[in-house]
C-alpha cells in the first residue's frame, strides 16, 4: 500500500477532490481509480492510476489490472478490496459482475477517488 500513502500524504485531501472533481467533468463517462497493492507478496503494479468507463464490470476492471502485473502467474488469483485502505473494517470485496459506477458511488474516497487495493492467492494446487 506504498502508493496509497503516498499518494495520501503528498497533497491535502482538497487538491485530490479537486483533482478527481476536474476528471469527472472532463470525462463524465469515466471514474478516477487508484488501486496498489496490499502487501509485498503481491507483484508491483505498472500503473496505479486508472481512468475506468462507468459501464465497465469489477471483473472486467479486474482482467485490467491483472494485465498491469508482469510477474502474476496463472495460477494466482487476484482480488480487489474498495474502500479506505487504512481501515482494515471499511474494505469490501465487490462481487465480479457488479458496475464500476455503482462501486464508486458506494465506495468512493473523500478525494473523490475509488481506492481499491489487490492481493493474490495461490490457487489450484499453485505454490
Amino acid at each position: 500500500m506504498e502508493f496509497i500513502e503516498k499518494f495520501k500524504t503528498e497533497k491535502d485531501w482538497m487538491e485530490h477532490f479537486s483533482k478527481s472533481q476536474s476528471l469527472r467533468k472532463k470525462y463524465p463517462d469515466r471514474i478516477p481509480v487508484i488501486v496498489d497493492r496490499i502487501n509485498t507478496q503481491t507483484p508491483l503494479l505498472k500503473n496505479h492510476k486508472f481512468l475506468v468507463p462507468t459501464d465497465l464490470t469489477v471483473g472486467q476492471f479486474l482482467n485490467i489490472v491483472r494485465k498491469n502485473m508482469d510477474t502474476l502467474k496463472p495460477e494466482q488469483a487476484l482480488f480487489m478490496f474498495f474502500g479506505d485502505a487504512n481501515e482494515e473494517n471499511n474494505k469490501t470485496l465487490a462481487p465480479t459482475g457488479a458496475l464500476m459506477s455503482r462501486v464508486y458511488a458506494d465506495h468512493q474516497d473523500r478525494s473523490g477517488f475509488l481506492i481499491a487495493t489487490v492481493c493474490v492467492e495461490s490457487t489450484f494446487g499453485g505454490y
